[in-house]
C-alpha cells in the first residue's frame, strides 16, 4: 500500500524554487541549482508517494510553473526574460521543459536538465540581435561590427560552477561591417560557430573559439575579472577569397 499526497501553492518564485530544491532533489542537484535565480511570482505543485511498508523510500515530485518570470541559470549568462514553462524536480534530478522567453534580444526556447551528478545541460534555439550581443561582456568585442539579427541554436553545459557555451548560426539577417573578406550583407548566409570554454585548472580563464565559414578561424585565451576581460594569447587564420 502507498499513501499519495498532492498539494499546490503560490508565492515568490525564488522561495518556491528554494523549497523544491530542498525537498525533492539530491545534494549535488541542489548545489547545481544555487546559481539559478528567478524573479516574480509563481506556482508550485507537489506530489508525494509514501509507501506504508517498512524500508521503502518516499518519492517526491515538484513542479515550479513559470508565468512571465525572469530566469537566470548562471551568473555570467544573460537572463531569460518573461519566461514561461515549467521546472520539474524528482528522483532523477531536474528538468526544464518547453521554457520560452526573450533572450539575447529575441524569442528563444529552452529544454534541459540537471542530473544527479550535478551537471547542467541545456539546449536552446532562438533569434539574437547584434545590440543584445554587444551587451554581453564575453561577446561585446566580437559583436561590435554586427548589425541586425539572426536565428541561432546552442548548448550550455555547466558543472562545478564552470560553463561551456556553444552557439551556431547561419547569420542570415545579420550584416558584418568589416573589410573584405569578412564583410557580409544581411541576406547572405555565412556559418558561424562560437564556443566559450573554461580552461582546465584556471578558474578565471577561458578559451574563445570562432569559426566563420571558410573565411576565419580564431582562438583566444582570456582572463576575466569583475570589470574587464583581457586576451592573454591568441591566433587568427584568415582566408582571402
Amino acid at each position: 500500500p502507498v499513501l499519495t499526497l498532492q498539494g499546490q501553492g503560490g508565492g515568490p518564485a525564488a522561495d518556491l524554487l528554494r523549497f523544491a530544491r530542498q525537498a525533492s532533489v539530491r545534494p549535488r542537484v541542489g548545489a547545481a541549482l544555487e546559481p539559478v535565480h528567478i524573479t516574480g511570482p509563481s506556482a508550485l505543485k507537489l506530489s508525494a508517494r509514501i509507501p506504508l511498508a517498512p524500508d521503502q523510500p518516499n518519492t517526491l515530485q515538484a513542479s515550479v510553473q513559470l508565468a512571465g518570470n525572469d530566469l537566470r541559470l548562471q551568473p555570467d549568462v544573460p537572463a531569460l526574460l518573461g519566461a514561461r514553462g515549467s521546472i520539474e524536480f524528482g528522483p532523477q534530478g531536474l528538468a526544464v521543459r518547453g521554457v520560452t522567453g526573450r533572450w539575447l534580444g529575441g524569442d528563444a526556447s529552452f529544454d534541459g536538465s540537471i542530473g544527479n551528478d550535478g551537471a547542467l545541460r541545456v539546449g536552446a534555439m532562438g533569434v539574437a540581435s547584434a545590440d543584445a550581443l554587444r551587451q554581453w561582456t564575453p561577446l561585446a568585442r566580437f559583436a561590435a561590427p554586427l548589425r541586425g539579427q539572426a536565428a541561432w541554436r546552442g548548448t550550455l553545459n555547466a558543472v562545478d560552477g564552470r560553463s561551456d557555451l556553444l552557439l551556431q548560426s547561419n547569420l542570415v539577417g545579420m550584416q558584418i561591417d568589416l573589410p573584405p573578406p569578412l564583410a557580409k550583407p544581411a541576406a547572405t548566409a555565412l556559418p558561424l560557430r562560437l564556443q566559450l570554454s573554461p580552461l582546465a585548472g584556471a578558474g578565471t580563464r577561458d578559451s574563445l573559439q570562432i569559426e566563420l565559414g571558410d573565411v576565419l578561424k580564431a582562438q583566444f585565451q582570456r582572463e576575466s575579472s569583475a570589470t574587464d576581460t583581457r586576451v592573454l594569447r591568441g591566433s587568427v587564420a584568415l582566408l582571402d577569397a
